[in-house]
């Protein structure tokens, strides 16, 4: 028997309620660790997707700079993002794993490179002239280690 309608806004209340309470402390949303606490994680797969969900956030905290005319914010936040998605790569290079015959864990770091193409060449496209430039250089950077992980997925396979 199907729910009735009016129940819908009440469960999204409820769970959303519920989410927030259950995040530490009680204080809404859970941000991403800091970068040197992320390179402490001894698991490495759990490491890289941490740093691509840090890398994600510099994004956001970048776009939010820009809007609030912190030009040095905006340039840090690029720095810290490509730092972050430099030690994906470094960090999936780590597993010893080969990407052409187990290809997982790189094709979904490769999916997230991918995405954040998509957000810097927007971001690229709203800000002024003179903030193009630290924009340009990472995705230039960004591009490059993107083409690369691509290229050892689809690489030699036997």
């Amino acid at each position: 028997m199907p729910r009735p309608v009016a129940a819908a806004p009440f469960a999204a209340a409820f769970l959303s309620a519920t989410l927030l309470a259950l995040a530490p402390g009680g204080q809404g949303p859970v941000t991403p660790p800091d970068l040197d606490t992320i390179r402490k994680q001894p698991d490495l797969q759990k490491r890289y997707t941490a740093a691509l969900n840090f890398a994600a956030s510099r994004i956001d905290a970048a776009r939010k700079s820009i809007e609030a005319g912190e030009r040095e914010a905006f340039v840090a936040e690029l720095k810290q993002f490509l730092a972050a998605v430099e030690f994906t790569d470094e960090t999936l290079r780590a597993t010893g794993k080969d990407p052409s015959r187990d290809s997982r864990h790189f094709k979904k770091a490769e999916l997230r490179m991918n995405e954040f193409r998509r957000r810097l060449r927007s971001l690229e496209s709203e800000v002024g002239v003179d903030e193009r430039s630290p924009v340009s250089d990472t995705l230039r950077r960004l591009t490059e280690l993107h083409d690369q992980l691509l290229q050892d997925i689809m690489g030699r396979r036997r």
